[in-house]
């Protein structure tokens, strides 16, 4: 049976959660920088010539008069804009933006009062970041796109334009074919593919043959040279290379693995080994195509270097690991450190094939890295060593007294720098002086450069390095930016939800379960990389499980009556009725059939429905939602079934398990359309759970539900009666704005509060009713959500407002900003003398004692504004003009670093306001609502994320309208492995 199986079945019922392939997949990798639409093929180019390379959409490569081709040693474009913003860290990473936001020199100016970076400061030619890069680059100072030793004027934002546009136009220049100069080529390459334009001066009519390679990827090397090596208990010996391999016609070649252990001391493999040439710099790809005979989940296949000529200096091992994903080993002559690199989805299962795992050696420094289904793997540090590796061994090892075999393919990028991988030829006529070739994107392997060669007979005559760029219109599976396929554990209130609407709403309070899972300050509680199960929330589980069969036995009326029965039939009703609402599909026949064996050996219906019940709920296939789907052949991509799509869109809705209708339409054979989503949507929206469904996910955007455990000053009366009703005001609020149809940010705007004798006074009213009710209150003390007590006293500290606490989290949550992490040794500085503490603000205050430090100048410049805003409401949201007695409070400020919207205030509730109609606000609500609804966190610039809100823009800014652009993005069907 599959992972998601009933496991209680096999394991009896308190083992039900611990199943395989209950996880999220794999990390996201960093994604290489997209939009670069130019080249630059002159390593001898003038600045002038590094900005035009970098801006034009069709790039030109005139050829020279030399016959033959060279490459250079370059960086990959994605390799240069990592240094490039790895070196300039703290110049725009001390406060919050990229540097594309950097749109005024002030604001670089800003930057530079942060930490005092040479690169933007004095720019000292010994210890320039600009010379740092020329040296990774292994070129010199006079290539500097500008007078490094003689710049002594401010780093401006016009002078990192000039190092970004050379950074692209150097690492452009992967390849520089030369020819005759008789042919030039131009050419835009998109996700469309690739088309180019000839000009030719000598027209000539034997044809032109273009080629076009993968400048990263190289034709299989042969393993000739390699010797064959088996490591056992008794030690390391040789034997002929045939003996363990058998080669194919393409190079590609069968390796037999044995060796019942490779962990620890024990190391034991077979092997093709060879010595490292070229001073110890390496580029070594191995492709694990298949693997035959696998009979134990740790059997590995990957390659292994180490410092020494054996096996006994340091070692760090990048492997395919039997059912448990990618996964680095290393240690000092024995494997005792693990990485995981990528996990499996499903455990009980190999490990997806076919993989890439890499090695590389140069500058110094040693990186490793793998990923399934890629051309290119990511490459980082190893976790234990940085060596410069001596031999190289490809490893097989079964971990079992069976022998196991893997296909294999070597590409060594170091021998082979000239022997790129063609991936398309094509033929021009050029008699008439000009040829146009088309290409389409699936003839190019889904690359993102490529090199080209025009040639005429064996002659080279022109060639080109293009980087492809992405149009507006570019769909995410085009740019590998779907999201990845996740099992998303569901939440306390899920759980709640989704047995009350199967059951009816018939259970006691103290039923539900209290899950461990924390509380996310910065993004969303429903992302599935959180949500998971340990000890305790298994056991949690399991006592509510216990509480919910009984209370179905005592109180539900079909259940009951069946109980009582003898008549065996209707357990197999129930099973298939409830089980398909609880597991959001039908149940398979094996499933089906597993339920039934289990039932024969139980006697009586009470225990026949006991068990099942236990069982239904207890499994994976209830407590964690299927967002797997079915592999699409020939991709890394997975379409989701229509009984998956109909969960998401259930849980994003009304947070709960998909309804008859939805079950019903979901059993098509068709998949779902969009016109049948657009009606559910409609309908569900018209469910009187659904505003009480988005008011859930607005608390969490604002993390209201903390205001039940925040601590406070005891002085201050915060009592729990006054922490629930708060919380009971602020929903009600919500839901009151939701019903009213109001735009998905108007929602946190208003000036009617709901007010009780116990919150009367914080919210500054006489109100004497114990029960609830609506209040109007003075827009220009107290406006929206964000001047709600509920809120205030969340995002505050002990006992004083904290302008710090409140700005990070505005910043972070509301605004989606990101902030670099606070320097750790920087201490607050003593009061000046004259300054007394109990008069002066507590703005004036951080202001002197914090802020205006050099190591913090740079992230407060940002952060204080986005708390100065809140400065109205001391800790508990009270209204206040002034502080410590009579201390005049200023909630005054601008905020102009949060992209082109300059947001300006002068009191709290117009900051409120102007929140609320920011468009940064907007952008960031949008893309928390689809992390909620989807589960993985994102940034506004994620391509899914991008398009939703253009999607939001085209269509309509209603709180549906958030449901309504979700279903037609490409990653609520369709996901993808990275």
């Amino acid at each position: 049976m599959s992972p998601f199986q009933i496991c209680s079945i096999a394991l009896g019922l308190t083992a039900v959660i611990a199943v395989t392939g209950c996880g999220a997949t794999q990390e996201s990798r960093s994604s290489q920088a997209n939009n670069v639409s130019s080249s630059l093929n002159d390593s001898n180019s003038s600045r002038s010539q590094i900005n035009e390379a970098s801006s034009s959409a069709m790039s030109s490569a005139s050829v020279s008069s030399n016959t033959g081709s060279t490459t250079s040693s370059m960086p990959s474009l994605g390799s240069a804009i990592d240094i490039l913003q790895g070196y300039c860290t703290s110049c725009h990473f001390d406060t919050h933006m990229q540097w594309e936001n950097y749109t005024t020199d002030a604001l670089w100016l800003n930057a530079q009062n942060a930490k005092g970076e040479s690169y933007i400061n004095e720019l000292d030619p010994e210890n320039s970041l600009l010379l740092k890069r020329m040296t990774f680059y292994r070129m010199g100072a006079k290539d500097m796109p500008m007078d490094n030793a003689n710049q002594t004027e401010p780093f401006t934002r016009a002078h990192y334009q000039k190092v970004h546009d050379w950074v692209v136009a150097l690492a452009g220049r992967t390849v520089e074919p030369v020819g005759d100069d008789s042919v030039k080529v131009s050419q835009v390459f998109d996700e469309n593919g690739l088309k180019l334009a000839l000009e030719c001066s000598a027209v000539s009519a034997q044809p032109l043959e273009v080629l076009i390679s993968d400048p990263e990827r190289f034709n299989a090397s042969t393993i000739a040279g390699y010797e064959g090596i088996k490591v056992r208990a008794e030690g390391e010996s040789s034997v002929g290379i045939q003996a363990l391999t058998d080669v194919a016609a393409d190079d590609s070649f069968w390796l037999t693995g044995e060796g019942l252990d490779i962990w620890e001391s024990k190391i034991y493999f077979n092997a093709l080994s060879t010595a490292i040439t070229h001073n110890g710099d390496i580029n070594m790809t191995l492709d694990v195509h298949q693997v035959e005979g696998l009979s134990h989940e740790f059997a590995k296949v990957g390659l292994l270097v180490s410092s020494s000529d054996d096996l006994t200096g340091e070692l760090v091992f990048v492997h395919w690991a039997g059912q448990h994903g990618l996964a680095e080993d290393s240690g000092e002559a024995k494997l005792d450190t693990y990485r995981q690199i990528e996990k499996n989805i499903d455990t009980s299962v190999a490990t997806t094939l076919p993989v890439r795992l890499k090695v590389v050696y140069e500058n110094e420094t040693l990186k490793v890295g793998g990923c399934y289904h890629c051309d290119s793997p990511a490459v980082g540090l190893p976790k234990k060593f940085n060596f410069k590796p001596k031999r190289i061994y490809i490893v097989a090892s079964s971990h079992a007294p069976t022998p196991l075999k893997a296909r294999l393919s070597l590409i060594d990028g170091q021998a082979s720098k000239d022997s790129f991988k063609t991936v398309h030829t094509a033929t021009a006529d050029c008699t008439s002086g000009a040829a146009r070739l088309s290409i389409p994107s699936a003839a190019l392997a889904n690359l993102e450069r490529l090199r080209i060669e025009v040639r005429r007979g064996e002659t080279l005559v022109a060639g080109a390095s293009p980087i492809k760029s992405y149009s507006a219109n570019a769909s995410c599976a085009a740019q590998g930016a779907l999201l990845e396929p996740k099992l998303r554990r569901l939440s306390e209130l899920q759980i709640k939800n989704s047995v009350v609407d199967i059951f009816g709403n018939i259970f006691n309070d103290n039923v539900w379960p209290k899950l461990e899972d924390g509380a996310k300050l910065i993004g969303m509680n429903s992302n599935a990389d959180k949500l998971n199960i340990n000890n305790i929330n298994f056991e949690r589980m399991l006592d509510f499980s216990k509480a919910m069969t009984e209370t179905l036995l005592a109180q539900h009326p079909v259940i009951t009556a069946c109980a009582r029965e003898t008549d065996e039939v209707c357990v197999t009703t129930v099973l298939t009725t409830y089980g398909k609402r609880l597991w959001r599909r039908p149940l398979s026949t094996d499933e089906l059939a597993a339920f039934t064996s289990a039932l024969n050996n139980i006697t009586g219906n009470a225990e026949k429905l006991a068990f099942t019940l236990h069982a239904l709920v207890l499994s994976s296939n209830f407590l964690f939602r299927s967002e797997i789907g079915v592999p699409l052949d020939g991709t890394a991509q997975y379409e989701l079934t229509n009984f998956e799509v109909v969960a998401v869109l259930s849980y994003a809705l009304l947070n709960s398990t998909p309804d008859d209708e939805l079950l019903e339409l979901a059993s098509q054979t068709a998949a779902i359309s969009r016109s049948q989503l657009e009606e559910q949507v409609t309908r569900l929206f018209q469910s009187p759970n659904a505003s009480a469904s988005m008011m859930e996910v607005y608390k969490d955007y604002l993390k209201l539900d903390l205001v039940r455990s925040r601590p406070k000053d005891e002085s201050l009366g915060f009592s729990d009666d006054i922490r629930r009703d708060l919380l009971d005001s602020a929903e009600l609020m919500l839901i009151d704005n939701i019903e009213k149809n109001r735009s998905f940010t108007n929602v946190f705007s208003g000036s009617r509060y709901v007010v009780n004798d116990k919150t009367a006074d914080i919210f500054g009213v006489d109100y004497r009713d114990s029960q609830q009710g609506w209040v109007d209150i003075d827009s220009a003390q107290r406006s929206g959500l964000f001047n709600h007590p509920a809120f205030l006293a969340v995002h505050s500290t002990l006992a004083k407002s904290g302008i710090v606490k409140r700005g990070v989290f505005t910043l972070e949550q509301l605004l989606c900003q990101e902030l670099p992490d606070a320097p750790g040794d920087v201490m607050p500085v003593p009061l000046p003398e004259g300054i007394d503490p109990s008069i002066t603000s507590e703005r004036e205050l951080l202001q002197l004692t914090h802020s205006a430090q050099a190591a913090c100048i740079g992230c407060h410049q940002v952060i204080d504004p986005a708390g100065f805003g809140f400065e109205n409401f001391d800790t508990i949201g009270r209204y206040r003009t002034v502080e410590k007695g009579s201390v005049p409070i200023d909630a005054s400020g601008v905020m102009d670093n949060i992209g082109r919207y300059v947001l300006s205030y002068g009191t709290s509730a117009e900051f409120s306001r102007e929140l609320i109609d920011s468009p940064q606000l907007k952008a960031c609500v949008a893309t928390r609502f689809l992390e909620n609804f989807l589960g993985q966190e994102l940034a506004p610039s994620d391509c899914e994320a991008t398009k939703y809100n253009d999607l939001i823009d085209a269509s309509g800014s209603a709180v549906q309208d958030l449901l309504l652009s979700l279903i037609q993005l490409e990653s609520f069907t369709r996901r993808e492995l990275k």
